[in-house]
């Protein structure tokens, strides 16, 4: 409201009504980490909630690893490297309001099964499979697990050994790194 007098003693009057809209509520989700790789979806649950009216615009930055659009509320990212996303957010009169997350990408191990042998039967007869090393890259410690197992010793060492085998016999080692990454080879 406002109130205007001249210099003649005449006075004027005028008003105006501002509304202040509240800005929409934003959740890019929580900090997360992926394995090389992987794929994370980002968001919150909801991504956008408050403001005015019920329908929002989303807007994800930078454009980078995107799987399908980056203008929904949670789309799906597959980074190659450390990286931090931000969304804006726009309700239907048009306020916004940003929220940021970051994804940490770890490195997976490397599997190394070992070269391939040739196993003739001969009873007692005994080979040690795996690598050397068996599991690196990533983060140690690891964790191995050989498949099948049979004629094998010990399905969780790197080295495992393997005796009387009565066949040619593909092994699998899955190495898993401290981080939950994993590698897979194959031997025979």
């Amino acid at each position: 409201f406002i109130v205007v007098t001249d210099g003649a003693g005449c006075i004027a009057t005028d008003s105006v009504r501002i509304t202040v809209r509240p800005r929409p509520v934003v959740s890019a989700g929580v900090n997360d980490t992926i394995c090389a790789g992987s794929c994370v979806t980002l968001g919150g649950s909801p991504t956008a909630s408050g403001g005015t009216g019920s329908t929002y615009v989303f807007n994800w930055t930078p454009t980078f690893f995107f799987q399908g659009s980056n203008t929904v509320a949670n789309p799906v990212v597959c980074p190659s490297s450390n990286i931090s996303y931000t969304v804006i957010v726009t309700d239907s009169t048009g306020c916004t309001n940003s929220a940021s997350v970051s994804v940490k990408v770890n490195a997976n191990p490397v599997a190394d099964a070992g070269i391939d042998k040739n196993v003739f039967y001969c009873q007692n007869a005994c080979i040690q499979i795996g690598g050397s090393p068996t599991g690196n890259g990533g983060l140690a410690p690891y964790v191995y697990a050989w498949s099948p197992n049979t004629s094998m010793n010990n399905t969780g060492l790197p080295n495992p050994t393997i005796c009387n085998l009565s066949q040619n016999t593909a092994y699998t080692v899955t190495v898993t790194d401290a981080n939950g990454c994993t590698a897979v080879d194959q031997v025979a």
